[in-house]
């Protein structure tokens, strides 16, 4: 069970877009495959950023006016948003090395 936290239409805006902290969105599918590898990446990413990045989940089939709205289309789809704009974006699963380094570069 994750303990991430989860995003969605009515808490979005408030969570990432205004939030103080540079945030990870994982839009995901429960259905996913790759999506489930995933998550223990971004469990241990979580932890490693705790208190510099917040770190939740989307899930594009509940939540999908927020998929649409960033034109999500393939999952999964990890955006990073630094002061409520999209900085960067990866597509498809991502290890943990990979995504440690691109959080640096987003605290940069």
């Amino acid at each position: 069970m994750s303990t991430l936290s989860h995003v969605g239409n009515d808490d979005f805006a408030h969570e990432v877009i205004q939030s103080d902290l540079p945030v990870v969105v994982d839009f995901y599918a429960a259905w996913c495959p790759p999506c489930k590898m995933l998550s223990p990446v971004l469990e241990s990413v979580a932890q490693k950023f705790a208190g510099r990045v917040k770190i939740v989940k989307c899930d594009t089939d509940r939540d999908a006016k927020i998929s649409e709205s960033f034109g999500v289309g393939k999952i999964p789809n990890v955006m990073f948003f630094k002061d409520g704009e999209v900085l960067a974006q990866h597509i498809g699963y991502i290890n943990e090395a990979d995504l440690s380094r691109r959080i640096e570069e987003m605290l940069l």
